[in-house]
């Protein structure tokens, strides 16, 4: 990023760089949140932060950098997230129940920026989504490993295609961002309750 400072504004009343990065990418992801990527443009950014629009590229090149910066900020989060309850002490079922729960609360805790990254992700280049996508940890993996754990160790049925019924469950967790609303459901443990006792319920063996 460049360090060049906001010349549109008096010294004075310019705020410190990363404040105002900070800024643009809170606003930015609220507008893709309302209007969808393509529906915003930097003018309407710009507008909404009460700046020049020529003063945003003093940040970024295009509308596309700042879109690559909410999704892999949004992913790094969730992963982070998902890695420590991954590691959690137990059988593998224990692991996925705790990876079922953290993945909803993360999703309730960020429904906005979860929005806006399983909508805009196919915005990007091939490219670009790769650089977000590939890396050697990733949520479809984690999921995956834990369920060939758990029917090596016999708690997780073995008549199951781990990658496809770990691309199944991560699709039904993703879903919660169309109606997963805080204000709306207040008991988030009623949600995770209802969400462990069906996904586990159908993965685990008759003995668990």
């Amino acid at each position: 990023m460049s360090t060049i400072p906001n010349r549109n504004q008096p010294a004075a009343t310019r705020k410190p760089r990363e404040e105002r990065w900070s800024e643009i990418l809170t606003v930015a992801t609220e507008l893709f949140y309302q209007k969808g990527y393509e529906g915003t443009s930097l003018q309407e950014i710009a507008e909404r932060l009460g700046i020049m629009k020529g003063s945003l590229y003093y940040y970024i090149r295009s509308k596309e950098d700042i879109l690559f910066v909410v999704l892999n900020e949004a992913h790094k989060a969730g992963l982070e997230r998902m890695t420590s309850a991954a590691q959690v002490e137990g059988t593998a079922l224990d692991r996925l129940r705790a990876m079922i729960i953290a993945h909803i609360r993360s999703i309730a805790d960020n429904v906005i920026s979860t929005a806006v990254f399983l909508n805009e992700m196919k915005s990007l280049p091939q490219e670009s989504q790769d650089k977000i996508l590939g890396g050697a940890v990733n949520y479809p993996k984690m999921f995956e490993q834990v369920l060939r754990e758990g029917m090596e160790e016999g708690t997780i049925r073995q008549d199951l295609d781990p990658k496809l019924t770990a691309t199944i469950v991560l699709g039904s967790l993703n879903s919660t961002h169309r109606w997963l609303h805080p204000e709306r459901h207040g008991n988030l443990r009623k949600v995770q309750d209802h969400f462990t006792r069906i996904l586990i319920s159908g993965l685990a063996s008759d003995g668990n």
